[in-house]
């Protein structure tokens, strides 16, 4: 036992604090009756905020499907008027609905071939000599 030192009770201090010193909800739970008008007015607006965004979202994928429903639809009128001008190769009209039908899909290599077919069927025709005109430039 003589190896071992005594220690002294009064040397060795604990510190326990009976308070915290920070606690981050210490500011509400001293005023849990009032919020201050600028956290409410923040979270107004963040929820405001994310429903406009979710919002815009959706019309963004509305919009983008609304472009592709209306290419297949376009593509199923170009498979539908073939399908008649193979029929009926002298419809004239048929011809130039094609030749729209390309020309809206940026296809101006077949619209000019279709306007060109439906020219040789009636060359004096002003709607498909003005369509002809427009596809030209």
């Amino acid at each position: 036992m003589a190896s071992r030192k005594i220690l002294n009770k009064q040397n060795i201090k604990f510190y326990f604090p009976t308070k915290i010193r920070w606690n981050p909800f210490s500011y509400l739970d001293k005023k849990a009756k009032k919020i201050p008008k600028n956290i409410i007015l923040a979270s107004v607006f963040l929820i405001i905020s994310l429903f406009l965004l979710k919002s815009e979202d959706y019309r963004i994928n509305q919009r983008v499907l609304g472009t592709q429903t209306q290419l297949v639809t376009d593509q199923k009128s170009i498979y539908d008027w073939e399908q008649i001008l193979t029929e009926r190769p002298d419809y004239r009209d048929g011809w130039v609905q094609l030749a729209a039908i390309y020309y809206k899909l940026g296809n101006k290599g077949k619209a000019k071939d279709a306007i060109l077919q439906a020219k040789s069927l009636d060359p004096t025709n002003q709607t498909i000599l003005s369509f002809e005109k427009l596809i030209g430039d």
